[in-house]
């Protein structure tokens, strides 16, 4: 008899996090972290309510600064195993949103492990090692997950080995690499009888930062692909992301071929991007594989759409540059098999997608193309079925590619520069940087744009040319002089951004200014030390990418609230209903895990800011992202939240970037908006760095997994919520909360 399937894997729930501080307290702490207050913060704490101290360090953990991080590691030292506990996830979140808030933070983190282990486990002590903790921890974390392979049934040792193999997958990303102990202790837990802990152990691998030497390549390949059984998709879509970055090697190929035809969507796309090059390593024969499954996936398209939509899309994508002959023919056949299926998609936006996808390839692979070839381009898919945005994407990419004649792609670049529309002139950057390096017609073409966007008032267009900027600067290498008029204008534009409310646009530019070393500009970055703490950490980037000395964390400045009212949210759960073109969206609002955030959503549902906006990001087995009123990626609603990131100690059953975790977007912390995203997928590296506020309806999981770049937001307001059991996620053989 076939094992029970895994309905589920849980979160377990925090010791003490049942108390629910009354909304006065919420709103103290609220308005506190908004303004950077971190003398109230500390008063708070110094008052000794343990649910208030809770409050208060999860605030100066938010805020941050040399007297919050003080504070946070000598409450490490409390008697009290909650305060302890929130202490670390405070200094954790601290450093995820600036590493340099991790500087010194092993050692009492160590310490307090030591001292709370006793008590009760301390999640939220492991979980902070991972965000702020270096070499010295790893034998620790070794020995957590070690004790979870030794005691497979014990329900405690598991949670901290799982916490454990999150911390060691945080260690990938920020770049520090594990040793081999680390290593041979995750390749040995692979094979745990605990679903938590084989996901949590594979995603760690499938982070892992390379450049060590392995323990045996041969013996860690094998041992990821045998989880490409697994009875969870989950995983099988996480071993097939790993064995794709770990590099194409024999012993995985016939795995990832298996997973192409999985019948999940999520394992099938991890398995096209492995196999047909997005993650590197792309070979003819891997591509080929990629191009048969997307015939075997498109035949099927109208009877399954949602099985096979996202695959048959990234498949499209990731063959785009694919040259070889086999590729062409197979992908030029999807038209065909459209058709001997029923006719395509149902969605205007998929058929739009695959005609234009397809379209585009076959123009990238013509050797002798037709004047005008990227006209196809301007219709493919019906005028009207994608956003004039997106669709100035797919010609921008074909520009990029080389498709179509010389004059062909002129002509196209500038139309997309004389468009009415922002998102198609910010298309255009891209295709004028590579046209640059053509002629020098073509490059004081290039030169002309950049400036004027520079220059313009338009944040999102001086953002797209910042953006594009080190590409013309590469094109232009032996014709850009040290010293010119676009550098001059990065370091104007560069002032003038210091005192804007949205910090997103400086902190790019004083990217610029650092990494082309522009002596003018440094005043710019120093002035940016003072400012709000996104823009001083990029201004301290910025002197060290110059030659100077990095400098020492400071205080963060004072800031003004945004223009919200979260004492208007009360103590009731609220729901927020967003109906897309796909159907509704159902999600149960965090107010006590992001207040701001929460405010934000809902005041501007009430001032129906949502309605009508498009999905502008989708990225298969990650998110869905819309929000933008632009439709860029680029825009928001005129002011920025503070950073409300959670940790364990913040989120209950099922919160957090589980599937179905609802979030902000931003361009660095604090500074987003009225951007958000709906998972996918498990994403526990987004967990402490971005704000997490709400959790969708179990049921309402496949309208989301539906949503590609184009649908839109039909409306979106938020009510009080019905009982919890009715929209609390239930156990599904899909889903890994």
């Amino acid at each position: 008899m076939d094992p029970e399937p895994v309905r589920s894997i849980e979160r377990p729930r925090i010791t003490g996090e049942s108390d629910v501080p009354v909304a006065s307290v919420r709103s103290t702490v609220a308005v506190a972290e908004a303004r950077r207050d971190v003398a109230s913060l500390l008063a708070l704490d110094d008052a000794g309510d343990p649910a208030d101290r809770v409050l208060a360090l999860r605030g100066l953990g938010r805020v941050g600064g040399p007297r919050a991080l003080a504070r946070l590691r000598a409450a490490l030292a409390a008697p009290d195993p909650l305060v302890v506990s929130a202490a670390a996830a405070g200094l954790g979140v601290a450093a995820a949103l600036d590493d340099r808030a991790g500087e010194g933070a092993t050692a009492p983190l160590l310490a307090a492990y030591e001292r709370v282990s006793a008590v009760r486990h301390p999640a939220e002590v492991i979980e902070a090692l991972g965000r702020a903790g270096d070499a010295t921890a790893l034998p620790l974390l070794v020995t957590l997950v070690d004790a979870a392979r030794a005691k497979p049934t014990d329900a405690s040792t598991i949670t901290a080995g799982e916490t454990a193999a999150y911390a060691l997958a945080r260690y990938g990303r920020r770049k520090l690499p594990i040793d081999a102990a680390a290593r041979t202790a995750l390749v040995a837990a692979l094979a745990h009888p605990d679903a938590r802990m084989r996901y949590a152990v594979v995603y760690a691998l499938a982070r892992e930062q390379r450049g060590t030497a392995d323990v045996d390549p041969a013996q860690t390949v094998t041992a990821i692909a045998a989880l490409a059984t697994d009875r969870v998709p989950e995983i099988r879509a996480t071993a097939a992301a790993a064995l794709g970055r770990r590099g194409d090697r024999a012993s995985a190929r016939a795995t990832l071929l298996g997973l192409l035809d999985d019948g999940d969507w999520r394992v099938a796309v991890e398995a096209v991007r492995a196999l047909g090059g997005s993650e590197g390593g792309a070979d003819a024969s891997g591509q080929r594989a990629v191009a048969a499954a997307l015939l075997r996936r498109a035949a099927n398209l109208r009877e399954s759409p949602l099985a096979n939509t996202h695959v048959v899309l990234e498949a499209l994508r990731v063959l785009q540059a694919a040259t070889d002959v086999t590729v062409g023919r197979r992908v030029a056949g999807v038209s065909a098999a459209l058709a001997d299926g029923g006719g395509g998609p149902d969605s205007l936006t998929d058929r739009a997608w695959v005609e234009c996808l397809v379209a585009s390839h076959a123009l990238r692979a013509t050797k002798r193309p037709k004047p005008n070839a990227l006209g196809v381009l301007d219709t493919c898919g019906g005028a009207a079925s994608l956003p004039a945005s997106t669709r100035a994407t797919i010609i921008a990419d074909a520009i990029v590619a080389g498709a179509g004649t010389l004059d062909d792609r002129r002509r196209h670049a500038a139309a997309l520069v004389a468009s009415a529309d922002v998102g198609s002139q910010l298309a255009a950057f891209a295709p004028l940087a590579a046209l640059a390096a053509l002629d020098p017609a073509d490059a004081a073409t290039a030169l002309a744009a950049f400036a004027r966007a520079l220059a313009t008032g338009d944040a999102i267009l001086a953002g797209g040319a910042v953006d594009a900027l080190p590409t013309l600067v590469t094109a232009l290498a032996t014709r850009l002089p040290p010293a010119t008029a676009l550098d001059a204008a990065v370091v104007e534009r560069a002032g003038r951004e210091l005192a804007a409310a949205d910090p997103a646009l400086g902190i790019s530019l004083l990217g610029v200014i650092g990494t082309r070393k522009l002596g003018a500009g440094l005043p710019a970055c120093r002035a940016a030390l003072a400012l709000h703490p996104a823009l001083a950490r990029a201004g301290g980037e910025c002197l060290r990418d110059a030659g100077e000395a990095m400098p020492p964390l400071a205080e963060p400045s004072a800031a003004p609230l945004p223009p919200l009212d979260v004492d208007a949210l009360g103590t009731a759960d609220l729901q927020w209903t967003v109906v897309t073109t796909r159907g509704p969206l159902h999600i149960r609002l965090a107010a006590q895990a992001a207040p701001w955030a929460v405010a934000a959503i809902t005041q501007l549902s009430a001032r129906h800011f949502y309605d009508g906006t498009v999905f502008h990001r989708v990225v298969p087995n990650f998110v869905a992202q819309g929000g933008d009123p632009t439709g860029t990626g680029a825009g928001g609603p005129g002011f920025v939240l503070p950073p409300e990131p959670a940790s364990l100690h913040d989120q209950r059953l099922d919160g957090g970037f589980a599937v179905g975790g609802v979030g902000l977007a931003d361009g660095g912390p604090g500074t987003a908006g009225s951007q958000w995203f709906v998972m996918h997928s498990h994403a526990p590296h987004l967990d402490g760095r971005y704000t997490w506020f709400g959790t969708l309806a179990p049921d309402d999981q496949a309208v989301a997994d539906a949503l590609q770049i184009g649908d839109r937001i039909v409306s979106a307001t938020v009510e009080p919520a019905p009982p919890a059991a009715a929209t609390s996620r239930s156990p599904s053989p899909t889903l890994l909360p």
